[in-house]
């Protein structure tokens, strides 16, 4: 008896699992149904539109110029839209084919790599394992940076506004400057202080920079007598030539 009730309970249950697979290819079909008639009316919709405006059209009386040169001017900015999308589809599989080759290149690079990270001997594949680790490592501590960086421009960017529509918190933010600018000339002053020379220190300094100064000066006297010595010859040589040339003249 009791095999005979699990017997009909499966094959109920072998029934009711027919009829949902029969509702489930039922709703399947309906769906795509629902899919086509969704276009067919969204197509209906836009031929709707076209006949409303035909009729409002009618209705108001509108010159048929108007409409021929609304037409044409429609006309030629959706030829002016065809050929964007065009260029644009046309940059973007440009794009693409560049970004393949590319990968392409990065690929073969790495077999380059690979090779090469081969040939090498143990100690330097171990080097080359710990610096790869290490950047990696760096990388994702970039990205989280920047990641950090982001929120703060974003924090900052949202204090301005904030600061911007309260003139007392513009007015803390003056003062806050004003004092980072008077603590930059207080820590300024004081390292000036700290750098300062004794005045021995300085009477020597002085002394030392007056006495290179008067070498330098007498240098340059020397440089300038004989400056002079060399211009009072050529000008000789010159006057003797210019004698030279009248007596052959």
């Amino acid at each position: 008896g009791k095999t005979n009730e699990l017997t009909t309970e499966v094959n109920k249950l072998q029934e009711e699992i027919e009829m949902y697979k029969q509702d489930k290819s039922v709703y399947l079909s309906y769906e795509k149904r629902a899919e086509a008639l969704a276009g067919e009316i969204k197509e209906f919709q836009g031929q709707l539109a076209d006949y409303n405006m035909v009729v409002d059209i009618l209705n108001t009386n509108t010159d048929m110029t108007e409409v021929i040169r609304d037409y044409n001017m429609l006309k030629v900015q959706n030829d002016r839209d065809a050929q964007s999308v065009d260029k644009i589809f046309t940059e973007r599989q440009t794009i693409e084919k560049s970004i393949q080759a590319v990968e392409e290149d990065i690929e073969r690079e790495k077999v380059v790599a690979d090779d090469i990270i081969k040939d090498m001997s143990q100690e330097n594949q171990v080097k080359y394992m710990e610096m790869k680790a290490a950047n990696e490592k760096l990388s994702q501590e970039l990205i989280v940076q920047q990641q950090e960086l982001d929120t703060l421009n974003v924090k900052e960017e949202a204090l301005r506004a904030e600061i911007a529509h309260s003139p007392v918190k513009q007015e803390a933010v003056q003062l806050y400057e004003k004092l980072h600018e008077l603590e930059e000339r207080r820590d300024q002053m004081i390292a000036e202080d700290k750098n300062m020379e004794s005045p021995q220190e300085e009477r020597e300094r002085l002394l030392k920079q007056v006495k290179d100064d008067s070498q330098e000066i007498a240098s340059m006297e020397r440089q300038l007598t004989e400056v002079k010595e060399k211009t009072n010859h050529f000008k000789k040589v010159i006057q003797r030539l210019n004698m030279d040339l009248e007596n052959h003249q």
